[in-house]
């Protein structure tokens, strides 16, 4: 899923668009990455 953020990031450089599509990838990477912190230590 990370890789596929990165690609998409370097395939469009310039295109406003795809810059801000993979932006909201790594949000949601970082969101995910937290909640599973979360759960980790609610366990």
């Amino acid at each position: 899923m990370y890789q596929l953020c990165v690609a998409s990031l370097m395939s469009v450089p310039n295109h406003i668009d795809a810059f801000i599509e993979s932006a909201n990838c790594f949000l949601m990477v970082e969101s995910l990455k937290e909640v599973a912190l979360f759960v980790g230590q609610d366990n």
